[in-house]
């Protein structure tokens, strides 16, 4: 959930940082001749009302620019605030990523070592069997004979 919620952060911002542009490019493709902007075509200096609208126009424009400077620096802030997070973020997976492998490994060499205690066990398991069935036939071998000496040969 946290990654959709970043996600969508991410082209919240994006959409926002695309609108701050279109305003920047809104800004530079306007008039070329910024003094003819604030003067007026006819230069008519007995012409201080429009003189004055212009002034305010671009005094908004400016205000507005501060306003869209203001807004990117935010966004980037903001943006750099949830890169930095989601490189922490990254960190703490890579770390724990780490512990897991170093905990597969070391359960892998408790399962080869156990694999081969339990070969060694068989093998010993296996030697007491046949030392046990060899002991065994010496002693029916022993009795056969004490009783072939006692019984038979008595006779």
């Amino acid at each position: 959930y946290k990654h959709i919620s970043v996600e969508m952060a991410t082209r919240g911002r994006k959409s926002s940082l695309d609108d701050v542009f279109d305003d920047f490019d809104a800004h530079l493709s306007g008039p070329k001749n910024e003094r003819e902007e604030l003067l007026g075509e006819g230069n008519d200096p007995n012409d201080l009302e429009s003189g004055m609208a212009r002034v305010n126009r671009t005094t908004d424009r400016m205000r507005r620019a501060g306003d869209t400077i203001r807004n990117s620096r935010k966004l980037l802030q903001e943006t750099e605030e949830v890169g930095l997070d989601v490189m922490d973020k990254l960190t703490g997976q890579r770390e724990q990523l780490k512990r897991t492998i170093e905990t597969a490994r070391d359960t892998s060499m408790e399962t080869n070592r156990a694999r081969q205690t339990i070969t060694q066990m068989q093998r010993q398991l296996f030697t007491n069997k046949l030392m046990l069935i060899g002991l065994a036939a010496v002693l029916i071998l022993a009795i056969i004979i004490i009783v072939y000496f006692k019984f038979i040969k008595s006779n």
